[in-house]
Order: C-alpha cells, then sequence, then structure tokens
C-alpha cells in the first residue's frame, strides 16, 4: 500500500471543508484584549456562548488501511536444542490423577473379592460332587482287562523293580567232579571237540562235568546210555540251584524269568527223548510259540538275553530236527542254559 503522503485534518465549518490552518487564519478574528475588571460576568458568559456556537465543527479522521501483519518463517533447530525447550513431563503421575483413580477403583473392589469367593466355592463343590461320582462309578462296575488285548504304560514297563531268580531243579547225567576247573574246562573242550555236549557247573567248590539232562531219572539213565557208547563213564543225578538275587530286572525281563523253570524243563524232557527214540517236535513246537510271544528286544540284561537265546536255539532245533543229532545239538543249548542260570 501508498501511504499517503501528509496526515491532513480536515474540519466542517458551516458544512463546507476547509484546510484546518487556512480556516483558523481566516475565521478566527483576533479578540480584542477585555480587562478582567471591565467586562461584567454577564458579558463573559454571552461572549462564551457565541464564540462555542462559532466555532462549532465535526472532527472527521481519514481512515488508515491496517498494515498487512509480516509473515515470518522460523526453522526448527535440527543440530542444535530449540530456542525454547519445552518443560520435560515428569514421569511420576500427578497427585491428582492418582486420587482420580484411587477413588474410580473402590467401588470395584467388593464385587470383585465377592466373585472370586462365589467362583472358589462353586468351583469346589462341583469338584467334590465329580469325585465322589467317580469312585461310586469305579466301585459299581470295575473294569475287567481283556485276555491278550491289555497294553502296558511304557513308563511304567521301563521301571526296573529287584527280583529273584526262582530255584531250578534238573536230572542231569554227569561225566565227574574235578577239583580244579581249569582242568574240568580243558576236559569239556576234549569232550565238545567228540561230538559229546558237555559243560562245567560249581557245586560244593568242586567242578562238575555234565553231559546231558533230561526231566526225570529214568530220562537222564537213557541219554547216559547213549553216552555210554560214545567212550565214557557217567552217572545220572538230580541237579539242584538254588534262587538267588537276580538284582533290578524290567517287568518284560522278570516275566520271562518266572517262566524260563517251565520252558526248560519241557525243552529237557523233549531232548532226552529224541535221544531216546521218543517224538521231541510237539512239546518243542509248544515251547518255541510260547517263546516268540516274548519281545526279547526289549530286553536289557545280558544274563537274561542268554538264558533267552538258549532256550529259543533248543527250541527251534528240536522242533526243525526231531533225531538224535538234533536232539543232542539242543542238549548243548540246555547245558549253557544251566550255567548262565548259576551264574547270573
Amino acid at each position: 500500500m501508498d501511504k499517503p503522503k501528509k496526515n491532513t485534518i480536515t474540519i466542517k465549518i458551516n458544512g463546507d471543508s476547509r484546510p484546518y490552518k487556512e480556516e483558523l487564519k481566516k475565521e478566527i478574528p483576533k479578540k480584542e484584549t477585555v480587562p478582567l475588571d471591565s467586562a461584567t460576568s454577564a458579558e463573559i458568559e454571552q461572549a462564551a456562548a457565541l464564540e462555542t456556537g462559532e466555532e462549532s465543527f465535526d472532527w472527521i479522521l481519514p481512515e488508515l488501511e491496517p498494515e498487512a501483519p509480516k509473515e515470518y518463517i522460523i526453522k526448527e533447530a535440527t543440530d542444535t536444542a530449540s530456542i525454547y525447550p519445552k518443560p520435560a513431563k515428569s514421569s511420576k503421575p500427578s497427585r491428582q490423577s492418582f486420587k482420580f483413580n484411587t477413588i474410580s477403583l473402590k467401588p470395584l473392589v467388593i464385587p470383585i473379592i465377592f466373585a472370586i469367593l462365589i467362583g472358589v466355592t462353586f468351583g469346589t463343590g462341583m469338584l467334590k460332587m465329580l469325585g465322589s461320582g467317580d469312585v461310586l462309578e469305579e466301585v459299581g462296575s470295575p473294569i475287567k482287562p481283556v485276555a491278550g488285548t491289555s497294553k502296558k504304560d511304557p513308563k511304567t514297563s521301563d521301571k526296573k523293580a529287584a527280583f529273584t531268580l526262582l530255584p531250578l531243579s534238573t536230572f542231569a547225567v554227569q561225566e565227574g567232579v574235578y577239583t580244579k576247573k581249569d582242568s574240568a574246562e580243558s576236559k569239556k573242550d576234549e569232550l565238545v571237540s567228540k561230538g559229546i555236549p558237555a559243560a562245567v557247573l560249581d557245586m560244593d567248590g568242586k567242578a562238575m562235568m555234565l553231559v546231558g539232562v533230561a526231566d526225570s531219572l529214568e530220562k537222564a539213565k537213557e541219554v547216559g546210555a547213549a553216552m555210554k557208547a560214545k567212550g565214557i563213564e557217567i552217572y545220572a543225578k538230580e541237579v539242584a540251584l538254588p534262587e538267588k538275587d537276580a538284582g533290578k530286572l524290567s517287568e518284560q525281563e522278570a516275566a520271562f524269568l518266572k517262566e524260563s523253570p517251565a520252558l526248560y524243563n519241557s525243552l529237557s524232557g523233549a531232548a532226552s527223548a529224541g535221544i531216546s527214540g521218543g517224538s521231541p517236535d510237539e512239546t518243542a513246537k509248544q515251547a518255541l510259540a510260547q517263546l516268540k510271544k516274548t519281545d526279547s528286544s526289549k530286553f536289557k540284561n545280558e544274563n537274561v538275553k542268554k538264558l533267552y537265546n538258549g532256550l529259543l536255539s533248543a527250541a527251534t532245533l528240536l522242533s526243525s530236527t526231531p533225531d538224535e543229532a538234533g536232539s543232542i545239538k539242543a542238549q548243548q543249548h540246555l547245558l549253557d542254559f544251566l550255567v548262565s542260570y548259576q551264574s547270573f
């Protein structure tokens, strides 16, 4: 905007606009000085009234347009702190807000406590009702396990427990008794090389040489007669192995050891029958089927594995080769079974 050159004051006198300076010079006559003491008060009032009447005028001021505000662009400081930093907000809540939150939570405390108490009481009652119902149902209708379909928990089956090896009695053919075990072992190797089954057992601190087994004393004598024909002296007798601590075994291992004496007796009878002219196949097949039901892959104890493998080999030979040659080989596996059973 262009600024006016001069700020003039326009004065209207009797409707005519005239410059203030000119009118002041032209219109206003010079007043005569009247002495104060010569003029009366009435004259002074009249003169003042006339003067105000002549000098009445309207004041008209020019309208000035306001200057447009100037725009200033202030760039924010990036590398330095701002000119007027904002006061840091305190992390602590104000006292007023704390009072407000505390007051707003007070009405909720009592309903929450009552809700918790009611929930706990109701839940306890339901648990008592369900617990008593399960006990009554279990007592009233016990579950009967179906044979052959029972499933064992793998965790419980892996647990080991102490087991006592059962006593075992058998009828054996004795070749002789040696005071030194080394002498008995060398004699055993000599007999085995001739095709005669042999094993050394400890008996009262001595080494007893056995060359055959049977399920009765009469059959043991028949087996001894066959061995005597091979050029050795024999003596039929009963041999008893006492019970002993077998240590901690798994459930599968303990179950097999409980059945092993009966399986041995049946196989020793079948082996003696094959030598004396009988038929061992039926008894051997039954023992073999029973052994195959046992899951030997779960056996961890080496002595248990030896006992199982000895009975399995004897049953397999008597089932597949039910003659004298097969029975003599089966006798060797049964004698090895006795050695492992005694040294368990």
